[in-house]
């Protein structure tokens, strides 16, 4: 005989432990079960009917107070926890944050001079496949592990991580014997949302964040982890296709991030830059070459997108011989003062 008891407390403690996840949305019997860890198999089929009880249940019998409201087939989790804003609350929040740079020839991304990183932060960086979005990431680290608490937390490729890392030899990276940033394997956006709830000052870099299915949820992760997140940033790195403008779930990301930065082919571009200080690098390029078996950046200069080809690579069939087949020039080296926008300081 079945404890059917005994399941639906199971299923209610696990909904309410990850109720959190479900936060802001609407969601449907099969999402609730989803983060309980309950899938579609047969065997879980009592667990599915208990899940199925306990949002009834915490729609229809609690009057005064229900936890749920439901529209048809969809529910959605009432929020009687409204956070109170006091003068001085949102005095600067700004963080000291060591943004990756030419190591060997001391050349930056020149929007580490203005963007200004605050506490709470998430910044998003896609990129396509071996481009170099894992060495941003490593880099942000090693940066940083000294200021912050930080974390890196690995999807995949875990077993290349300590052969990686024993090419940053510009910087000491262990203490006691083990490395001064710490290491966690996770897999999945429910996952990463539970590491940023408990390392919510930390310093943390995912790496990276994989995305199948339900690609329009990706915004509600970027909009859920900065929830999570108190005096800690979070970078999120995620796959994106050559043939796309940005990474799986578009421009959502966008929205709930502080910065965004795409990485394609030796370039990497700000898509956005909320809070500024010197300028504003959003739209700003810049190449860069990956030396030291992937280790480090390097040569890092201005680009735009060469006037002839239009950033294509190619003009009229053939590789564009204005820029070499590589799309762009180096602003300043290359460029006329025309398209640069340059104009003389005029006296007054």
């Amino acid at each position: 005989m079945i404890d059917t008891d005994g399941i639906y407390a199971r299923a209610s403690a696990k909904l309410r432990e990850k109720m959190y996840l479900l936060k802001g949305q609407w969601f449907e019997k099969r999402d609730a079960c989803e983060v309980c860890g309950v899938d579609g198999r047969p065997q879980h089929q009592e667990y599915r009917d208990a899940v199925g009880r306990v949002l009834y249940n915490w729609t229809h019998e609690l009057k005064k107070e229900p936890i749920f409201e439901q529209r048809g087939k969809r529910y959605r989790l009432i929020n009687r926890d409204f956070k109170t804003v006091k003068p001085g609350d949102f005095s600067s929040k700004e963080i000291e944050f060591v943004w990756p740079y030419g190591i060997d020839d001391h050349t930056s991304f020149q929007f580490d001079k203005s963007i200004s990183i605050q506490k709470g932060d998430v910044i998003g960086l896609g990129g396509e496949g071996n481009k170099g979005k894992s060495l941003f990431g490593l880099n942000v680290v090693t940066g940083n592990m000294d200021i912050h608490p930080t974390t890196l937390v690995l999807s995949e490729n875990v077993h290349r991580l300590e052969e990686r890392l024993s090419h940053f030899d510009w910087v000491d990276i262990y203490k006691d014997g083990d490395w001064k940033f710490e290491v966690l394997e996770a897999h999945g956006a429910a996952e990463f949302l539970d590491i940023a709830r408990e390392r919510c000052n930390n310093l943390i870099v995912f790496d990276w964040l994989s995305v199948t299915q339900e690609a329009y949820r990706v915004a509600e992760f970027y909009e859920e982890l900065g929830k999570m997140l108190d005096e800690g940033v979070a970078l999120v790195i995620q796959q994106k296709r050559s043939y796309k403008d940005y990474p799986v779930g578009g421009e959502g990301a966008l929205d709930y991030t502080s910065a965004f930065l795409l990485l394609q082919s030796g370039r990497i571009s700000v898509e956005k830059a909320k809070v500024t200080k010197d300028f504003d690098p959003t739209g700003k390029m810049y190449s860069f070459k990956i030396i030291e078996r992937g280790s480090r950046f390097h040569d890092i200069s201005e680009v735009k997108n060469c006037h002839q080809c239009k950033g294509k690579k190619y003009y009229q069939g053939d590789i564009c011989g204005d820029c070499n087949g590589t799309g762009y020039k180096v602003v300043g080296q290359y460029f006329t003062d025309e398209e640069v926008g340059y104009t003389e300081d005029i006296e007054l």
